[in-house]
């Protein structure tokens, strides 16, 4: 066997050289670059900015309300006249989507005729609605509803969006919506995550058919399935690495229905640490590697930091949104939680996004689930009532406000 000439040689090792920086090399020092820029950035910010933006977040959450701080007795939000009111409007809503809004036993949208429209949204909002009737002491209609997402879904093709919406595959939403109905640990529970996993090694990582960008468990999606089944003393995904991202998808938040998967990632993975039982798989995120040398050096964790910067460039982007601007109080360390809730609650009551004498429709605002649309589609409106909206993100906001299992300050 003959040896390949030199020429010819330097130019297959320049080649595979080449190969090796353009494939492996580079993008290694550039997200490793990106990491340290990134997460330095994270924790400036968030250093220089913790007394004014808890400042910003008091005034505006807090003395919107036109009550002082002083006098206020530190009892519990639900005890209050407005959190009173809040829950009984929430009882309301929760009646009237029963009755009207849910189709084989998840939520729609109607039509002025009475047809369901918004099916293949369903799974999302359903497993939202769930969340918030578990949180608001709804217990039998939460269960109906979860036994409703429980039936949607195919030994076969997986988890359906909703049993008439077969043909479209799952989406990071319809995904973020299931791992929010796990992280209540609903009854039966244990065969749902068990078949999920099936799922994930039937579809080669994925969650059903769909496309890499549409139905892949990326490593943040994995990081909240796994958490979730460790804490509830089960197997993860057992596909590699996983770890949060939020921060990351926050640099690209402009308001819409993108920053509403970013909060509700947040959200997640703020509930699944606030459950998990001591010696449960520690959350995991691409700050570890930095928290060691960093974390000495600051008050608080840098992975909290992190948390708290992803609220506030949520709140930023859009400050008229409610959930991102409980998230942003529920990460600031501030501890006026009576009247931020207060206020928030007053606030929420008020929209006329949401009647009190019936579901909102098209004829309230444009929007048919408002913390996921620009804040001017809350006040956009039609002329007559053509679509029933399901009220789901009313309960939402109220469960998240009435909730006090989780107070406290983050850092």
């Amino acid at each position: 066997m003959g040896i390949a000439p030199r020429p010819l040689m330097r130019k297959q090792t320049k080649k595979k050289f080449r190969a090796f920086f353009v494939w492996v090399a580079a993008p290694s020092a550039i997200f490793a670059l990106y990491v340290v820029v990134t997460h330095f950035v994270v924790v400036s910010y968030s250093l220089i900015n913790q007394k004014r933006a808890s400042h910003l977040m008091a005034k505006s959450l807090v003395l919107e309300s036109g009550q002082s701080v002083e006098g206020i007795q530190p009892v519990p939000f639900r005890m209050t006249e407005t959190g009173q009111r809040l829950a009984a409007k929430a009882a309301d809503y929760a009646e009237w989507s029963q009755q009207t809004n849910l189709e084989d036993g998840m939520v729609v949208d109607r039509r002025a005729d009475g047809s369901a429209t918004h099916q293949c949204d369903s799974l999302l909002f359903s497993s939202l609605r769930y969340v918030a009737l578990q949180k608001l002491g709804h217990y039998e209609l939460a269960r109906a509803g979860w036994e409703a997402i429980q039936k949607s879904r195919h030994a076969e093709r997986g988890w359906w969006r909703h049993p008439r919406c077969r043909d479209k595959a799952l989406s990071r939403d319809m995904i973020l919506g299931l791992m929010a109905a796990f992280s209540q640990n609903p009854p039966g529970s244990t065969d749902a995550i068990d078949l999920t996993r099936s799922d994930l090694w039937r579809f080669s990582g994925y969650i059903s058919r769909g496309p890499f960008y549409v139905s892949f468990m990326s490593p943040g999606l994995r990081a909240a399935f796994d958490e979730i089944a460790h804490y509830q003393g089960q197997q993860g995904s057992q596909l590699g690495m996983s770890f949060w991202t939020t921060e990351f998808d926050a640099l690209t938040t402009t308001g819409d229905y993108r920053s509403h998967l970013v909060a509700l990632t947040l959200w997640l993975e703020m509930e699944i640490a606030r459950q998990k039982a001591p010696g449960s798989r520690p959350s995991a995120n691409v700050v570890d590697p930095l928290s060691t040398v960093i974390d000495p050096l600051i008050p608080g964790q840098l992975r909290e930091l992190r948390q708290a910067w992803t609220a506030r460039s949520l709140y930023i982007a859009e400050p008229e949104n409610l959930f991102f601007r409980w998230l942003a109080w529920r990460t600031s360390g501030d501890t006026l939680s009576v009247q931020k809730r207060r206020a928030m609650a007053a606030q929420l009551m008020a929209m006329t996004a949401f009647p009190d004498d019936r579901l909102p429709a098209d004829c309230d605002r444009r929007a048919d689930y408002v913390w996921q649309r620009p804040g001017v589609q809350a006040l956009e409106k039609r002329r007559e009532c053509s679509i029933t909206f399901s009220g789901t993100d009313f309960l939402w906001m109220a469960a998240l406000l009435l909730d006090e299992s989780g107070d406290g300050p983050s850092i």
